[in-house]
């Protein structure tokens, strides 16, 4: 009864983080015996204990934080140390300062191989970003720091929530709550 039972229920696969993964997805491998699937788990999860909702739900929070705190801190010290010297200077440290962070913290990351198009998406990302760092150093650099910095934070925000509702996001009322008290 049980096997019965066990072949009527849809096959579900779980990553590292209890997140569901469709069957058959990239990165898979499957164990069979006799025919009929026993084990399916990513490679890299195999034999690891998977971190718990609220342990994610923790990083996530601490993550957040930690990013809004150093956000805010290199705008600030890049719009007033642009203000005592030139932008591309002050653009090209933080941006090699970020190059060199990342180099010590690739061996922390986990393996892969980027495809083409990985890499392409990085390169424009890269450029528009340094642009966009420049074009914001800028504007705190001649503009008043409390006007332009929400300004731009705003328009930081609001960008990529247009364009993905445009693309058919649709967003769910939590979200739009958080938007409107981000406002």
């Amino acid at each position: 009864e049980q096997e019965q039972h066990r072949r009527l229920e849809p096959e579900r696969l779980l990553d590292r983080f209890g997140d569901e993964v469709p069957v058959g997805a990239q990165g898979l491998r499957e164990r069979r015996i006799g025919g009929e699937p026993v084990e399916q788990v990513p490679e890299h999860v195999r034999g690891r204990e998977t971190p718990s909702a609220r342990t994610r739900a923790r990083v996530t929070y601490l993550l957040a934080i930690a990013s809004a705190i150093l956000y805010g801190a290199a705008d600030f010290t890049g719009g007033f140390a642009t203000r005592r010297s030139g932008t591309i200077p002050v653009v090209f440290l933080s941006q090699l300062s970020v190059l060199a962070l990342l180099a010590l913290l690739m061996p922390l990351l986990p393996y892969a191989s980027p495809t083409r198009a990985d890499l392409l998406w990085g390169v424009c990302a890269g450029v528009t970003g340094g642009i966009g760092v420049a074009l914001l150093y800028r504007a705190l650099a001649i503009g008043r720091m409390a006007v332009v910095a929400p300004t731009t934070a705003v328009c930081a925000v609001a960008i990529p929530v247009v364009v993905s509702v445009v693309l058919g996001e649709r967003l769910l009322p939590l979200a739009i709550a958080g938007i409107l008290l981000g406002i």
